[in-house]
């Protein structure tokens, strides 16, 4: 009972260590909820991905680089439209912007919901335009921040009293608390047909600092929305890409999950999809650029639900192996022998072996032979017997020489004179 107990306790201790090495650090916190398809919170893009499906509209998560936008057969050439977030949170390859300038160009639209007046959980503090530039460059756009100069700081008597004091730090905390906010059509356009308002959250502290969006060259740029009170702080743009088009948003909020049923943003992407969709024509999530991807990734790996089965039935049949009743952990028990008659005989002769002398067994074997002689030819004695041994014809005269030594009490070999009988029986018995 001991040594089963002792091979539970190690067997336990092996699977524990196992698991400790397998298992992926986890990132302290609460779950940050993500710009894709799979996600149910509130910057899930999970809402909009099913709503598209019911309206039959193609869909389409990719989880791979943008290079495969050129290698996917089930994609038309022109015609559909790719969403982005941004800032990503997986680097873009720059062999992934050379593949996506090119899908734009052809034909097909990009949707960039970009992290400029609020930056949701998933974004970082960074320029998050800048990856983006990258793309808008090609094409002759380029996007850059301009501090607010318009704006004069009113400086703050030295003796202020405590109530000022404290106004003026609750102005700094709610300046730094996004809230939503509803944006305002400024021109007319196709994608704002039927759209007097869109719902979006917005930090007012980063309207200090302000996004535009310029070109030197002769090409379409649409300023679409902005906020009610500030018309000069745009927040959609509509830019032209030779045969495609940029759609940029500095809300990335527009048509997340928490947004996309309030004022009239489900009706802007209807209209985005009127404008740009094609016939058969795919609207694309980017899956790939926050987690989700068709190759190896050890997030999505370890959150597999069939591994954990997998390692959990592997686990009950190696603890039952290691701690089950079988024969490598069955105590041991001694083989039983049963005697036979030659064991016995064995047995009596070692016996005798070790008890008598070898003057007396070499006496023994000379006396047998000279009594089986006798009854073998019907001879009256052993003086007889000794007779017709000698007139023997085919007896070797050695051999005789060394059993009459024995008889008469010569010192002789016992090895020598077990031989010496043998050589006679087969010659004269056998």
């Amino acid at each position: 009972m001991k040594d089963r107990l002792l091979t539970l306790v190690f067997a336990l201790a092996a699977f524990l260590l196992t698991l400790f090495l397998l298992t992926p650090p986890q990132t302290p916190g609460k779950k940050i909820s993500l710009p894709t398809t799979k996600d149910r919170g509130s910057h899930g893009l999970m809402g909009l991905y099913q709503w598209l499906q019911i309206n039959k509209v193609r869909v389409s998560s990719l989880r791979k680089k943008f290079t495969d936008l050129e290698q996917n057969n089930n994609l038309t050439e022109t015609g559909n439209i790719l969403a982005v977030s941004s800032p990503f949170n997986r680097k873009v390859l720059e062999s992934e912007w050379q593949a996506l300038q090119d899908w734009l160009a052809r034909g097909n639209t990009v949707l960039v919901l970009g992290a400029g007046y609020y930056l949701p959980d998933w974004a970082n503090h960074d320029d998050c335009f800048c990856q983006v530039n990258t793309l808008l460059a090609n094409f002759g756009w380029w996007i850059e921040s301009e501090t607010n100069t318009g704006i004069e700081e009113q400086e703050t008597e030295r003796h202020n009293s405590f109530k000022q004091t404290i106004d003026n730090l609750k102005q700094n905390i709610e300046s730094l608390n996004p809230g939503q906010t509803l944006f305002h059509p400024l021109s007319r356009h196709s994608l704002l047909t039927g759209v007097d308002s869109i719902s979006g959250k917005i930090t007012p502290a980063l309207l200090d600092t302000r996004w535009l969006v310029w070109t030197d060259e002769d090409k379409l740029g649409f300023r679409l929305l902005s906020i009610q009170d500030q018309q000069e702080v745009t927040i959609f743009w509509v830019l032209q890409a030779q045969f495609g088009q940029v759609i940029l948003s500095l809300a990335p909020d527009l048509f997340n999950n928490q947004t996309l049923n309030k004022a009239d943003n489900a009706v802007l992407f209807s209209n985005i999809i009127a404008q740009y969709l094609g016939k058969n024509g795919t609207v694309i999530f980017d899956d790939y650029h926050f987690g989700l991807s068709d190759l190896y990734d050890p997030d999505q790996f370890f959150a597999d639900a069939r591994l954990h089965k997998t390692l959990g039935l592997i686990f009950l049949l190696w603890l039952f192996y290691v701690f089950g009743y079988s024969q490598r952990l069955a105590p041991v028990h001694a083989k039983k022998i049963r005697p036979s008659s030659v064991d016995y005989v064995n047995a009596m002769a070692g016996f005798f072996s070790n008890r008598i002398g070898k003057k007396t067994l070499g006496k023994e074997l000379s006396r047998r032979l000279i009594r089986d002689i006798r009854y073998r030819w019907h001879l009256s004695s052993d003086r007889e017997a000794w007779e017709w041994l000698q007139e023997h014809p085919g007896l070797d005269p050695s051999l005789l020489t060394l059993l009459q030594n024995e008889q008469q009490k010569q010192s002789v070999s016992l090895s020598v004179l077990s031989q010496t009988i043998i050589q006679i029986r087969k010659q004269i018995l056998l």
